[in-house]
């Protein structure tokens, strides 16, 4: 089985499954932090916190969870629980998932395939992007900034428009970045505050 996870080069990494594919971004250069400028928070739009259900996830759910999990973890996101609608026994089968990663909910889209012998197979991936916080932070720390803050949330959704200001610190000058989400995929532009 293989699962879609793609690196958007700005160089910001994110989580960013459509169609497997990068996306382009530029770089504005980043002025240095006025002092007069009053102190923007870092983060960005995150929607009402998604609690993970109760009941107990089916089989399918359950192996769905463990593979794209060790996927997203390398992104430093937790997928702790799946919903997908009942599973008629068929295949080939698609459906899609609804996936719990960091207070976030995002569609996974599974398609199942039958293997020789009867056995079922299946390819999971996200199907809309997250902007994951902790490789967005260690991409800019790779590209020569220090001290970087992009806010206290895990991951947020990829909403076209929507904006993640980071606090980052280059040659001793606290600065502020803010990556702006250019499609649903996850690709984004940085450009100094």
């Amino acid at each position: 089985m293989r699962m879609c996870f793609t690196s958007v080069l700005l160089g910001v990494l994110l989580v960013s499954t459509a169609a497997c594919q990068s996306g382009q971004v530029r770089v504005a250069p980043t002025p240095s932090h006025s002092p007069s400028r009053v102190d923007p928070t870092p983060g960005g739009w995150v929607p009402p916190v998604a609690t993970p259900p109760a009941a107990p996830m089916s089989d399918l759910e359950q192996a769905v969870a463990a593979r794209l999990g060790k996927q997203v973890a390398r992104e430093g996101l937790d997928l702790q629980y799946v919903a997908c609608p009942p599973w008629p026994g068929k295949a080939p089968h698609r459906m899609t998932c609804l996936g719990y990663l960091d207070g976030l909910t995002a569609n996974i889209r599974v398609r199942l395939s039958r293997l020789t012998g009867g056995a079922v197979s299946f390819r999971a991936r996200l199907a809309n992007g997250l902007i994951a916080t902790a490789e967005l932070e260690r991409k800019l720390r790779a590209d020569g900034f220090h001290h970087v803050d992009c806010g206290d949330h895990q991951a947020y959704p990829a909403v076209r428009g929507r904006k993640v200001v980071c606090r980052v610190t280059r040659n001793g000058q606290q600065r502020f970045v803010v990556a702006t989400v250019t499609n649903r995929s996850g690709a984004v532009m940085i450009r100094g505050y």
